[in-house]
């Protein structure tokens, strides 16, 4: 059952039994209805089974991404294991040490920033491979639970790639016009 209140500020606040018997307050709501329709709605997710903490997981992104490439080490080959090894070893640790998956829960302007970094230092393809291994660590993060929403959707949705002039378009991309240069990246 939840449980609201008028706070100070002219908001309501409302609280509820997470799913390990602890209370777990959240504010911020401008009507009592919306902080007991919050509450309740919270309530059905954690009876479904598919409540996740608002207050984010306290895991380090460098220990869930070495668990995951851990669990998936084996099915790896040997090429992939070493990149990806790499990948955390270096370009995560410099960026990330420190960070929380709940610091990176829908937290598109620091992955932005970085993804923006990535593209000017690395090529176009490493950028690219180094990125979606990232997202594919933060997918998982968000099936378990740890986090709420990946912040590498929002600028996925948004990537435009230059069609490269020494290939063939593929089959959702217009053609360069003859005789035009490439298209240059955002």
């Amino acid at each position: 059952m939840v449980w609201i209140q008028g706070a100070d500020d002219n908001t309501w606040k409302v609280r509820y039994k997470r799913p390990d018997n602890q209370y777990i307050v959240e504010s911020g709501f401008s009507s009592a209805e919306e902080a007991r329709a919050h509450g309740e709605h919270q309530e059905h997710l954690i009876a479904q089974g598919t409540w996740v903490d608002p207050q984010g997981s306290p895991m380090l992104f460098l220990d869930w991404a070495w668990r995951c490439f851990t669990e998936a080490e084996k099915k790896l080959a040997p090429a992939t294991r070493g990149k990806y090894h790499r990948y955390i070893d270096t370009i995560f640790a410099s960026a990330w040490a420190g960070w929380t998956l709940a610091q990176l829960d829908r937290n598109e302007r620091a992955v932005g920033t970085w993804w923006e970094g990535l593209s000017e230092k690395y090529t176009r393809a490493t950028a690219n491979a180094v990125f979606f291994y990232f997202s594919r660590l933060l997918n998982q993060a968000e099936i378990d639970g740890h986090i709420q929403h990946n912040p590498c959707h929002r600028i996925i949705q948004h990537c435009t790639l230059p069609i490269s002039s020494r290939r063939s378009p593929g089959p959702h991309e217009t053609p360069p016009e003859p005789g035009s240069a490439p298209e240059s990246a955002p």
